[in-house]
């Protein structure tokens, strides 16, 4: 049995392949830089990538582990004399964490408090400037740069989503 197409499906449909073509025309105009970008590179330029590209997964996953970590880690200072910073919320295990999610040194990680849980897609993508705070629950999806200046400050529940979905011709 064959089910005949609606106008709107067509119209879908037709949105579609102008979708497909406009990234081909995309694909025309950098394929001599495209061909030797990395699907993170043409990420950050907000170019086409494949999500899926085995580099990718692999970053995504490893920094997921992260985040696991650091989200099941315990408060606390790392010793009675710890007193620098918020001590409840950074502590060596914690300030660790953050050094490798973040690709940053430990001077750097001492200016970072995190309340967790805490979500990103990657972390490497997320510049500090200084020092920086956020409270419960802060999402950032960071597929393209995130820079946060001197003295941020995040209330709870915060998301910043640094990139969309490839939206072209589809009329969203």
């Amino acid at each position: 049995m064959t089910v005949p197409q609606t106008s709107s499906s067509s119209a879908m449909t037709a949105k579609a392949k102008t979708a497909a073509s406009q990234f081909a025309e995309a694909d025309e105009k950098y394929k001599d830089k495209l061909e030797s970008m990395t699907m993170e590179e043409r990420a950050l330029l907000g170019l086409p990538y494949i999500a899926a590209d085995p580099t990718l997964v692999d970053t995504r996953t490893n920094t997921r582990k992260l985040l696991r970590q650091y989200n099941q880690s315990e408060p606390g200072p790392t010793s009675p004399n710890e007193t620098e910073g918020f001590n409840d919320i950074s502590n060596q295990a914690r300030r660790a964490i953050l050094e490798k999610l973040f690709k940053i040194d430990s001077a750097k990680a001492k200016r970072i408090f995190i309340e967790p849980p805490f979500w990103c897609d990657y972390g490497s993508n997320i510049v500090f400037e200084g020092d920086f705070y956020c409270n419960f629950n802060t999402t950032i999806l960071d597929v393209a740069k995130v820079t946060l200046g001197h003295g941020v400050l995040f209330g709870p529940n915060v998301h910043i989503y640094s990139a969309t979905h490839g939206k072209l011709g589809l009329g969203l």
